[in-house]
């Protein structure tokens, strides 16, 4: 059965990733950094170190002191007009930790609005996340130079709504909507899965959520 890290794991994308791996009986370790939450994530069956993804060596300590892991899932990312802001930095450190560990497999998540999807966003829209996008775009260049093989996943507007079933990867980089936190689980979950995701780079929506008529090739894993 493999070991997954999950790094941001106590909350959105994070726990709902946590939760979807326990379903399925694999093996899970992470870290976040709310004491409170402690017992919730527990709860789930995953191993939990309380560490500030600020804190580098924390962060090193946490993945190296899991045991033998098969893929580290970065679900970091703080809330427009958080500062300073976690995402290049906590992602910069997980990314280093992993291959101090000698962990090459690497599940990265960021937003539509990152990347060549930056024009699919309207304009208040990238006034409002310009800030997040900017540091999103680091933390995924750091990722593309580091060696390590990963996989980025872009997810739309994201809401806490029950899992449809009805979320699905593109690589075209035109398309806008929305997407539950538990359907970008369950797309991770399937990249985890499959070798054909290694080294690319998708967006995340909900079929039936879309806000473009933009023409759309779904992406077969």
């Amino acid at each position: 059965m493999p070991h997954i890290f999950v790094a941001g794991a106590s909350r959105r994308v994070g726990f709902e990733t946590v939760k979807r791996l326990r379903a399925s009986g694999v093996t899970v370790s992470c870290f976040f950094r709310s004491e409170s939450e402690r017992s919730r994530v527990e709860e789930t069956g995953a191993a939990v170190t309380i560490v500030d993804a600020f804190d580098g060596a924390a962060v090193g300590a946490a993945i190296a002191g899991a045991g033998q892991l098969d893929a580290i899932i970065c679900t970091l990312g703080g809330k427009p007009g958080d500062e300073p802001r976690v995402d290049f930095p906590g992602a910069k450190h997980c990314i280093d930790a992993a291959k101090s560990a000698g962990i090459n497999r690497f599940l990265f998540v960021t937003a539509i609005g990152c990347g060549d999807t930056w024009d699919t966003l309207e304009e208040k829209a990238q006034q409002f996340l310009g800030p997040a996008i900017k540091a999103k775009n680091q933390a995924e260049a750091y990722l593309f130079s580091s060696g390590l093989d990963y996989t980025v996943l872009r997810p739309g507007g994201l809401s806490d709504d029950p899992a449809t079933g009805d979320g699905f990867l593109t690589q075209d980089a035109g398309v806008l909507g929305t997407v539950t936190r538990a359907d970008v689980a369950a797309q991770l979950v399937r990249c985890l899965e499959s070798d054909k995701t290694r080294g690319q780079v998708y967006q995340v929506l909900d079929r039936n959520q879309l806000r473009t008529a933009t023409p759309f090739v779904e992406a077969a894993l």
